[in-house]
């Protein structure tokens, strides 16, 4: 899926001194499918010249075609469109293009690094908003991230005790960060025999966590686990859910 990435996130994530650096990157570690226009891109380039000299911004420029991300053409119908807009939002003028280009491309998430920022509705009696991201993924959900690609178990501490598990599902539930995991040792064992091992944890309590050097263990997951990861909104502001499945057998 489709995020649209304001200069704010870039130029945060570009200047390691600026206060917002590890936002603006949690936000770009958090999402995928990186859009911007040729209007982002120069003011972004703009911002970098002013700040560090012209050097630096095309260090950027020449950076950005390395991450994938797709830097779109505005048209002239955008261009109309943003006209449209008007200036009673406190809109720039970069802001105004950008929506009319989301809408057109019919993008629904942004990500920027700006707190507040007013909030456009657009489409059949104004009903339609975007989607806007203002936060990454924590540390210790990226890590489980990471963990799910590698195929590697993590050591962490949870609930005051040091666990070794193999995380297989990752998302949000009640705006939380969850992640559904096979212990392999130190668990809490359930009644039913089906779900021996498993175990719901909120991220948000994980500490000291690394990934290990060691087999990843495969075991049938119960059928249903919405109880602990759901595939809703993840909550105002929040990146999208990563929900990462590894194994796909169920028991029955």
């Amino acid at each position: 899926m489709s995020t649209f990435v304001d200069s704010t996130v870039w130029f945060a994530a570009a200047a390691q001194r600026d206060c917002n650096n590890e936002l603006a990157k949690s936000i770009l570690s958090s999402t995928e499918g990186w859009v911007l226009t040729d209007q982002v891109l120069a003011e972004i380039w703009q911002l970098l010249r002013a700040h560090f000299g012209a050097k630096v911004a095309d260090k950027f420029w020449d950076g950005l075609r390395d991450t994938g991300a797709r830097v779109a053409t505005l048209t002239a119908d955008d261009l109309k469109a943003a006209w449209q807009i008007g200036t009673s939002q406190e809109l720039s003028f970069v802001d105004r293009t950008s929506i009319a280009f989301m809408e057109r491309s019919k993008i629904t998430r942004a990500a920027t690094s700006i707190r507040s920022s007013p909030e456009h509705r657009y489409g059949r009696d104004l009903k339609n908003g975007f989607h806007i991201i203002r936060t990454g993924h924590s540390p210790a959900f990226r890590t489980l991230r990471e963990a799910v690609l590698q195929r590697r178990p993590v050591r962490l501490s949870y609930g005051g005790r040091q666990q070794t598990v193999c995380p297989s599902i990752l998302g949000h539930a009640g705006g939380e960060e969850r992640a559904f995991a096979l212990a392999l040792d130190g668990a809490r064992q359930r009644s039913k025999s089906e779900q021996r091992g498993w175990i719901c944890l909120r991220v948000a309590d994980v500490q000291e966590i690394e990934i290990l050097d060691q087999p990843w263990t495969e075991q049938a997951y119960p059928g249903r686990v919405q109880r602990c990861v759901d595939q809703g909104p993840p909550g105002r502001d929040a990146p999208p859910g990563c929900v990462l499945i590894t194994s796909f057998a169920r028991v029955h």
